[in-house]
């Protein structure tokens, strides 16, 4: 089966940009890019290219999702004549912002190859209390009700 029928977000929404965001489409130095595809369900596969015939080790992107990536296709998996070196099924995303994300995954990127990757375990969110959210919620649960009779309303002091 091709790797683009078994996996929607390659094909669906292709008409609109609602289907497509960029991660990284600046990087004119390294000829490297880097994109989503997105389906109408909210699942997407992440598309990195390098351009140039050099390895890129420890090449960073940022993504959406805290969690583990696994490599899905690689121009140079042996079944297409290539080397055989990938990222596998487990790659961790870091708490490093980029590329206007939260998080980031490192990778080896091939000579002139290009790789699909998918989110396969997301982590769960991080309670992020603030000092001012919680000094808040004590000021609204310590706030006093007065009743004012003229107007019949609750006033907070």
């Amino acid at each position: 089966m091709c790797i683009r029928d078994s996996n929607k977000p390659l094909w669906n929404i292709d008409f609109s940009w609602e289907g497509f965001s960029w991660i990284s489409n600046d990087d004119y130095k390294q000829s490297v890019i880097s994109f989503r595809r997105i389906d109408e369900k909210g699942d997407e596969i992440i598309v990195v290219c390098n351009f140039q015939p050099v390895l890129r080790e420890n090449y960073s992107i940022g993504v959406p999702f805290a969690g583990t990536y696994a490599e899905i296709f690689s121009t140079e998996d042996k079944e297409y004549d290539g080397n055989g070196e990938t990222n596998g099924k487990s790659i961790k995303s870091k708490d490093e912002d980029m590329h206007g994300y939260e998080q980031s995954i490192s990778l080896t990127l091939q000579p002139l190859s290009a790789i699909y990757l998918k989110c396969v375990r997301k982590a769960p969110k991080k309670n992020k209390t603030t000092k001012s959210k919680t000094e808040a919620s004590k000021k609204e649960a310590t706030k006093k009700v007065k009743t004012v009779k003229a107007k019949d309303c609750l006033l907070y002091t």
